[in-house]
């Protein structure tokens, strides 16, 4: 064979050779691939808050999305923490949002409703951008609120204070409860910043408040009362109304006072005759009354609150407005509606559980507390005619 034909054949191998290299080459590495898909990006900026209430927000948002991205793009949100939730994308099919940077002033927007059952509050939403595939961006907000489905049909609208103390206030309660709503209802308040409160339900068991649209003049009232033993002065107030299940519906109002529980200390009857007074003299001295703590008989029982009949006897001559309180032994948190309105008090007599003779117990401190007793006693707005210890064992929990 000749030279030159053995030339040409090694040459030829060899581009064979350098050619099958940089076809694997390519194979492997897909460079090109690589470029296409760094030219996409997707970023959500920021959004901002067009209409919050405790069953809907809605939002715009500032994105942007590369313009040369193929696919139709969608921003959604959901709820972080329940699977209660259902949202209006921004963006329709088949064409999605408009791609590029996306500015507030585009109004591009999502809806996020709430559709559980009972109250939620979150802590957190997510945004994402997606397409029907998947999920390209996503970015996490905080989002502390109250969600409650149901908001629109409980509204307060207003309330007017009727009576002032420092220890205590009255109000009338403009508010709305749809007709509809088969649950009874009731409505409290509490002093924003402290725990040292009570309140006198509008609204009584077993019917609760009335329904519909309430106006001032339909006199529905509540009582909040201060129990702290050191002036407080707020800054605001919460409103809400509830169920022995759910709270459905709360606002605030600005309301700044100084409470002091200890402000009437005094008031009925003065300082000398305070140090005066001698308990056991002037009982000795009408031996002909009697008071007689029987028994009770409990209605009503949460960890928070118990309420009890009571069945006693109060001797008929006796001329003084008598009431009747408790307390929960071996603590100082608890406050209680007592048994007979001023200026008349409870009626006397010999009185059983069937003349509804109520009193209620309500535990007022932040930790948990279990009890052995609870002390039920009669008397005047000078002093204790009659007590008596009643084993109730209770873990309490306001």
């Amino acid at each position: 064979m000749k030279k030159s034909t053995i030339f040409i054949l090694i040459l030829f191998a060899l581009s064979l050779f350098f050619f099958s290299r940089q076809f694997q080459y390519a194979e492997v590495y897909p460079v090109k691939a690589l470029k296409v898909m760094q030219l996409y990006k997707f970023d959500i900026q920021g959004i901002k808050r067009i209409i919050t209430n405790p069953a809907k927000i809605k939002f715009l948002v500032q994105y942007f999305i590369s313009p040369k991205f193929p696919k139709p793009c969608f921003i959604g949100a959901h709820i972080k923490g329940t699977d209660n939730w259902s949202y209006i994308p921004a963006g329709r099919v088949p064409y999605g949002v408009p791609k590029g940077q996306i500015h507030f002033d585009n109004n591009v927007s999502v809806e996020l409703n709430y559709t559980g059952s009972s109250p939620f509050t979150s802590e957190k939403i997510e945004v994402y951008i997606y397409t029907k595939d998947k999920t390209l961006k996503s970015m996490d907000i905080n989002w502390g609120q109250t969600w409650n489905k149901d908001f629109d049909k409980f509204q307060i609208f207003n309330v007017r204070s009727t009576f002032k103390s420092p220890s205590k206030e009255k109000f009338l309660i403009r508010y709305f409860i749809t007709p509809k709503y088969n649950k009874p209802c009731f409505i409290g308040a509490r002093i924003v910043g402290t725990n040292n409160w009570s309140y006198i339900p509008a609204g009584r068991i077993p019917n609760g408040v009335p329904k519909g649209q309430i106006n001032f003049r339909d006199n529905i009232s509540l009582e909040l009362n201060y129990t702290g033993s050191a002036p407080f002065t707020s800054k605001k107030i919460e409103f809400f109304i509830y169920t022995k299940e759910n709270t459905l519906r709360s606002t605030r109002v600005n309301w700044v006072k100084t409470w002091s529980k200890n402000s009437n200390k005094n008031k009925f009857f003065p300082k000398k005759l305070l140090k005066a007074y001698d308990p056991v003299k002037l009982m000795k001295a009408i031996p002909q009354y009697k008071f007689d703590i029987q028994d009770i008989n409990m209605i009503f029982i949460t960890p928070s609150k118990v309420k009890f009949q009571v069945r006693y006897f109060i001797s008929p001559e006796f001329q003084k407005a008598c009431f009747l309180g408790a307390h929960i032994v071996g603590t100082n948190n608890w406050s209680y509606i007592p048994a007979g309105g001023l200026p008349y008090g409870v009626p006397k007599g010999q009185v059983h559980f069937k003349n509804q003779v109520i009193v209620e117990l309500n535990y007022t401190g932040s930790s948990p507390f279990s009890s052995q007793k609870i002390e039920v006693f009669m008397y005047t707005k000078k002093k204790n005619l009659k007590t008596k210890f009643i084993n109730w064992g209770q873990t309490w929990s306001k």
